[in-house]
């Protein structure tokens, strides 16, 4: 029995011996302390898990908290399909939310660059001719001022006035605003 024994410690030591082998052992004392606690570590753990799960009345402690606390939020299946529903529509909220984005920085850009401010203020002039607005409202401030020394204003004058287009639309608008208020003011 004696020799079996030593021939099973010589097939170890030989064993031992061989390079792979003692890289191993070395990288595992290495390693021992970290392992350790490791296995510490998880001991605890379990001891703990194993500790809550025979301690029920500490468990049912902690269900009825949770279910007051869920009370408390008052929390109906309508509440819950709709949080389901959100949910659902996340991906395309996300989409829309990026373009948004997008569009935000976009408009930062463009507030923040003269060059396209100046271009985007010719655009709007073009499609509402803003300058020539301000144009005939100061020639008509100019000759306002320049006429208010004649200030009489006879009859023909205002028939000559009455027969304008501009004018007869602006009485038929006038007019209509006229009508529209005295009806919602009778509450028809």
């Amino acid at each position: 029995m004696a020799s079996l024994k030593n021939s099973r410690i010589e097939m170890v030591l030989e064993q031992l011996e061989q390079q792979e082998q003692l890289e191993s052992l070395h990288y595992l004392v290495q390693r021992l302390p970290e392992l350790v606690a490791v296995i510490q570590s998880l001991e605890n753990q379990m001891a703990f898990v194993a500790s809550v799960a025979q301690d029920r009345e500490s468990l049912q402690r902690m269900v009825n908290e949770a279910e007051r606390k869920l009370e408390q939020l008052s929390i109906t299946k309508e509440h819950i399909e709709s949080l389901i529903t959100i949910v659902q529509m996340l991906p395309t909220i996300t989409r829309l939310l990026q373009k948004i984005e997008d569009v935000v920085m976009f408009i930062e850009n463009v507030v923040t660059d003269s060059d396209s401010i100046a271009y985007t203020w010719k655009g709007i002039n073009d499609l509402l001719p803003i300058e020539k607005g301000i144009t005939i409202l100061k020639e008509t401030n100019e000759r306002f001022q320049q006429g208010k020394q004649d200030s009489h204003f006879s009859l023909l004058r205002m028939y000559r006035l009455l027969k304008n287009p501009l004018v007869q639309q602006g009485i038929k608008y006038i007019e209509t605003l006229l009508e529209v208020a005295n009806k919602k003011m009778k509450g028809e």
